[in-house]
């Protein structure tokens, strides 16, 4: 390994660049299919290599990881487009914090 870092996926640079905006701000979770459970979350940090996640119902913050969240967002199309289903997506147990902040990102 040279010691450069991959470039960021757009959805990840999107998130970035709204680092300040997004930091502190409570979500209510998101999907498709308009089955939210009510539960929403509180997003803590933003770093370079991951997401810090926190809610009334965790034990403790949970971390997103740049490379699960870029693995969502690659599909994030597809699965707006009816092409995947949810349960396609499951890499992680983060899956519906990615697709809120997703949504949050591009509303359309």
């Amino acid at each position: 390994m040279d010691g450069k870092q991959a470039a960021a996926h757009p959805a990840w640079s999107r998130m970035l660049a709204r680092k300040m905006e997004l930091e502190g701000q409570t979500l209510i979770s998101w999907s498709r299919s308009g089955r939210v459970k009510g539960t929403s979350f509180t997003i803590d940090e933003i770093s370079n290599a991951a997401i810090e996640v926190s809610g009334k119902t965790f034990k403790s913050p949970r971390r997103i990881s740049r490379s699960d969240f870029e693995y969502v967002a690659d599909k994030w199309g597809p699965y707006l487009n009816g092409q995947l289903r949810r349960d396609e997506l499951n890499r992680s147990q983060n899956t519906t914090y990615i697709l809120t902040i997703l949504h949050w990102l591009d509303p359309n």
